[in-house]
């Protein structure tokens, strides 16, 4: 948590959001998925998540993020 964190707060919402769709079973295997989070303030981070054929995830990419915490 705390590495993620250390990207943003906005990165480690993300990686939370993609494990709460996957444990609902709400994403499809070989999936792009855009994520979007980010702070009271408003969205600051998007990240692009490819949901692997063993139904896991990898970030495909990192759109933006905050440049100050």
């Amino acid at each position: 948590t705390n590495i993620m964190r250390s990207v943003s707060q906005g990165f480690k919402v993300c990686i939370e959001l993609t494990e709460f769709l996957l444990d609902k079973e709400e994403l499809k295997t070989r999936e792009k998925v855009l994520v979007i989070a980010g702070t009271l303030k408003g969205a600051d981070t998007a990240v692009v998540m490819l949901i692997n054929e063993d139904g896991r995830y990898s970030v495909d990419k990192i759109l933006c993020w905050p440049k100050e915490k």
